[in-house]
């Protein structure tokens, strides 16, 4: 929901404690989102991969007012009915959707089925900032 005294680009997340900030363009004219869940704010942008897809890239920052401290974070970066580990950075859908993951972590993740949906979820904890690209292919 928009609250009526706000613009547009200060609406109402859709979950509580989420808040969508902002949409525009950086630098480079590649579409960028800027928004908070919780603690954490996020610029996510999205623009034509090498590999015939899309990249995603999420960079993660503590927000000054949380302090000193550490979120865990749990990325969640494909959801399907059945997802196929390739590689223990990549994954398929039933319908052919791969998803890669860079996080400059060793962590695969882990498969989660919930109501019939499975879901691939890597954990991590953000210090300062974190930066996770995504590779989508079909």
């Amino acid at each position: 929901t928009l609250r009526s005294n706000e613009p547009v680009h200060r609406a109402q997340a859709w979950h509580q404690g989420q808040q969508f900030i902002h949409q525009g363009f950086d630098k480079s004219r590649v579409p960028t989102l800027l928004y908070s869940v919780g603690t954490l704010q996020v610029e996510d942008r999205l623009e034509p991969s090498a590999h015939r897809g899309l990249k995603r890239t999420l960079r993660i920052s503590v927000s000054p007012s949380s302090g000193s401290k550490q979120p865990n974070v749990w990325l969640r970066p494909h959801v399907g009915k059945t997802l196929r580990i390739r590689d223990t950075h990549t994954h398929t859908d039933e319908n052919g959707l791969t998803v890669s993951v860079s996080t400059g972590r060793t962590h695969p993740g882990k498969l989660v089925t919930i109501g019939g949906t499975m879901e691939w979820r890597i954990p991590f904890t953000i210090s300062d900032q974190a930066t996770v690209e995504m590779d989508y292919r079909w």
